[in-house]
């Protein structure tokens, strides 16, 4: 059984959160790197440490903006999209601040990738930008072959570049994000999430309904999958794990693949009476361990290994004057 351990944001040590910004819900993005997380949502930038459990606030940001996506750049900093169409960056690796680089598009950006050096952003309206390099401080507009919002972009680093969207589109681009083309499946349900294999290239394609397809490396042959499991919410985020696909979506369902794609099993997260239902929106791989993020301000852990174990975390909860308390507790078994 593959099990899950539940975060609600840690606090760091001495600090006392208050205020609207800290009471909003929702997280929907997530990014680790062996040293550091950060999770961004609406009107919240948080960072971790290395161990991926304790959460607090990072310094710097706007707590009006609704922050879509965040990723880990290859050199060790990250970097976040928002609803104004603005990029932000971390101050240092640690992601415990964070600064308004550029205003990289005039439509709201969903989904982030890396493509070599550079960045690539896909939005509303089938906005498509390109910063030069990782920094994310210059960006210009690249040439759509849509007016669909696009939610999530992905590469496979060798061949092609996949953006999906509203009413089942998928763009397929070169490998430097460029000549975009429409790869038209027949699927109509949104596309809420994309991710590669960097060893075999290929893609994975998830959304509403438990909508799943994949594709070869080209980006342009397309097959729907058959999971083997009855999936009726909305599929929200992907990561790859080596040869093994996590996806995240609605009531806090995980869905594990072994290996290309196939035998998909159902994971085991916790619940709580007091926290409720939660979906989730993003999965991140760390190297050592994954983390996930939604609804509710909820964050989930787990480790990496042949199995996947369970780990204890305190999660923690603001009470409305400032203070926190224990929300979940480690479910009985």
């Amino acid at each position: 059984m593959i099990r899950w351990k539940s975060m609600v944001l840690g606090l760091a040590a001495g600090l006392l959160l208050t205020g609207p910004a800290w009471a909003r819900p929702v997280l929907l993005g997530i990014a680790a790197t062996n040293l550091a997380g950060v999770t961004v949502g609406d009107g919240t930038i948080l960072f971790s440490t290395s161990t991926h459990r304790n959460w607090a606030p990072a310094s710097g940001i706007d707590e009006s903006l609704i922050y879509n996506d965040v990723i880990a750049a290859r050199d060790g900093f990250f970097v976040a999209v928002a609803e104004d169409g603005s990029a932000w960056r971390s101050a240092t690796s640690a992601g415990a601040a964070f600064v308004r680089r550029s205003g990289a598009a005039s439509a709201p950006l969903y989904g982030l990738t890396q493509i070599g050096s550079q960045l690539l952003a896909v939005g509303s309206g089938g906005t498509i930008v390109r910063a030069s390099d990782q920094t994310a401080g210059s960006w210009v507009d690249v040439s759509s072959p849509t007016s669909q919002t696009l939610r999530a972009v992905a590469t496979n680093g060798t061949t092609s570049t996949v953006a999906v969207g509203d009413g089942g589109t998928i763009l397929r681009g070169g490998i430097n994000g460029n000549e975009w083309q429409i790869v038209s499946i027949g699927e109509s349900r949104d596309l809420l999430a994309v991710t590669a294999d960097l060893t075999t290239g290929r893609f994975l394609a998830a959304g509403v309904g438990g909508a799943l397809w994949s594709a070869a490396g080209d980006g342009v042959t397309w097959t729907q999958i058959d999971p083997g499991l009855t999936i009726e919410g909305a599929l929200r985020g992907a990561t790859q794990i080596g040869g093994a696909t996590v996806v995240v979506g609605d009531r806090g369902e995980i869905y594990v693949s072994s290996m290309n794609f196939a035998n998909w099993v159902l994971a085991q997260t916790p619940t709580d009476p007091e926290t409720g239902r939660y979906d989730l929106y993003s999965v991140a791989f760390s190297g050592n361990d994954v983390v996930a993020c939604g609804s509710r301000r909820v964050l989930l852990w787990s480790s990496i290994g042949l199995q996947w174990d369970d780990n204890a975390v305190v999660p923690v909860e603001e009470m409305s004057w400032g203070r926190v308390k224990s929300r979940f507790q480690d479910p009985a078994r």
